[in-house]
């Protein structure tokens, strides 16, 4: 796994969508649910224009999918 550059974390269509990549590619286990939870609530938080709340999911999801 390519390592996120000191996690430069931005909430963006495409940096979920990115993760959502790198969770396609993940075996099935806890560590996938995680970032798959975390993708959704990111999602969730974008929608209501909580960057801040985007982001810190976005930053979990990303730690989840380098387990």
């Amino acid at each position: 796994a390519l390592g996120h550059e000191e996690h430069h974390v931005e909430c963006s269509e495409t940096a979920i969508n990115a993760l959502k990549a790198d969770i396609q590619a993940m075996g099935d286990g806890e560590a996938r649910t995680t970032a798959t939870k975390e993708v959704e609530a990111a999602q969730q938080m974008m929608a209501k224009n909580d960057i801040e709340g985007c982001k810190s999911h976005i930053h979990s999801a990303m730690e989840a999918t380098e387990k």
